[in-house]
């Protein structure tokens, strides 16, 4: 019950002891938005900057599927040139941005565009602005169904701590939202309803950050991963928890 606190500073499991009103009715007796649900999740799943051969390293084909299919995916269209190592998120409203990568075919070549489509067609992408700085290596990305972070890369032979932000509804490039406290590229990013967390990731150890998303700013220490540095590695979050899995490991 995500808006309890913002109105009234109070846990929703002490409202029947504090005023005597069940849960259940609490949205009609305030006007109070309790929702439980997850951060957004939609019908389709996107792929962006497919590779056109099993061995290709870059790609700007975009693969689609139904997130409750078993099946394969199909095309939905091309980016504008052929990139890899970006990074996307999606809205509530339907779109789904990408931004960063490295230009084909040299991995020092990084980009600063980004690049939406709306999720429920097919066709190629569309211009949204730039990213403050343009990276390759990630940067990672996160969303809360409204604004995507952009966080982290890889420019001319070093890793960055810049986060960007943007919302996703709008085509007008990127700002800058703060710094991680380390520089890292290829690490995980993941957005719930209220946060952005960047895990791990090349030169950033075993290292977990976390920014708000109503806020601009530094990231703040969350805590550490388990299983020590690790790249490339996959995850989401929810309100309650973030799952990390799998990852290079740097020895």
């Amino acid at each position: 019950m995500p808006d309890i606190d913002n109105v009234m500073g109070v846990d929703a499991g002490d409202i029947a002891s504090i005023m005597g009103v069940g849960a259940d009715n609490i949205a009609s007796f305030m006007g109070v938005d309790l929702s439980t649900a997850p951060a957004y999740t939609g019908l389709r799943f996107i792929c962006f900057g497919s590779g056109t051969t099993a061995s290709a390293d870059w790609g700007n084909a975009i693969d689609y599927k139904a997130s409750t299919s078993n099946g394969n995916a199909s095309d939905f269209g091309d980016m504008s040139e052929a990139i890899n190592h970006g990074s996307a998120a999606g809205s509530q409203g339907g779109r789904a941005v990408h931004g960063g990568g490295a230009i084909s075919p040299s991995y020092t070549a990084v980009r600063n565009n980004i690049e939406y489509v709306t999720i429920a067609s097919t066709g190629n992408t569309t211009d949204a602005g730039d990213l403050s700085v343009a990276r390759s290596e990630g940067p990672s990305c996160g969303g809360n169904g409204t604004t995507a972070i952009w966080a982290g890369g890889y420019i001319q032979y070093e890793y960055v701590n810049t986060m960007d932000y943007m919302a996703i509804s709008s085509t007008g490039g990127a700002s800058d939202f703060g710094d991680l406290n380390n520089s890292a590229g290829l690490g995980n990013g993941s957005g719930s309803l209220t946060r952005f967390l960047h895990s791990g990731g090349t030169s950033l150890l075993d290292v977990i950050d976390y920014v708000a998303f109503d806020t601009t700013g530094n990231a703040s220490d969350f805590g550490n991963l388990v299983a020590g540095v690790r790249s490339n590695a996959g995850g989401i979050a929810t309100e309650a928890r973030i799952i990390n899995s799998a990852g290079g490991t740097i020895t």
